[in-house]
């Protein structure tokens, strides 16, 4: 069940204009929602975008909203316009890791960039980065990892960056990563 409360960090996503903001609920009033945003939003009433937020720490809602209002001190009234849609539940048990990996964002140039795989789970991964990653993008993910034998395997995995944790004091940014396929190196 969806739970929307004052404090609480979402995401907005405008495709055609490529528009990605970041903004912290101020009010919720049915299906109206007040957003106070970060950064310089070029939005106009009546458009439509995706409202991406956590909840319960292991599920991504993505809501349809449509524009209202936007006033000068950077707030934003939505109206939401149908269901939520449930992107991802996690099904398996994370082990902590510290891997070093790399990594493709397979809608941009394709270049390998460093990261660190924090844990690892059957269906997905929490990456540490040092640059901003949009969430939805689909990516491959490269690391080391020791199988049940105690082998050294090198590994590739595709998937998609489906939550966003920032920390802006160490400029560090983790990202929760579905596997498109479930990783059987690992158990559970």
């Amino acid at each position: 069940m969806l739970l929307l409360k004052p404090g609480q960090r979402v995401n907005l996503r405008h495709k055609e204009k490529e528009i990605y903001l970041s903004g912290t609920i101020k009010a919720v009033e049915g299906q109206r929602l007040t957003l106070s945003l970060e950064g310089s939003p070029s939005l106009e009433s009546g458009e439509w975008l995706k409202l991406d937020m956590v909840q319960q720490q292991d599920a991504l809602y993505i809501i349809d909203a449509r524009v209202l209002n936007l006033d000068p001190e950077k707030n934003v009234i939505l109206e939401f316009m149908g269901e939520p849609h449930r992107l991802q539940r996690r099904q398996s048990q994370r082990i902590p890791a510290r891997l070093q990996a790399q990594y493709l964002i397979l809608e941009e140039e394709l270049e390998y960039r460093p990261g660190m795989v924090m844990d690892i789970s059957r269906g997905g991964a929490l990456l540490s980065v040092q640059e901003p990653l949009n969430l939805l993008s689909d990516l491959l993910l490269f690391f080391d990892i020791f199988t049940g034998k105690g082998d050294l395997l090198t590994t590739g995995v595709s998937g998609r960056v489906i939550r966003e944790h920032v920390s802006s004091k160490e400029k560090v940014y983790s990202y929760g990563i579905e596997f498109d396929k479930p990783l059987n190196l690992l158990a559970g």
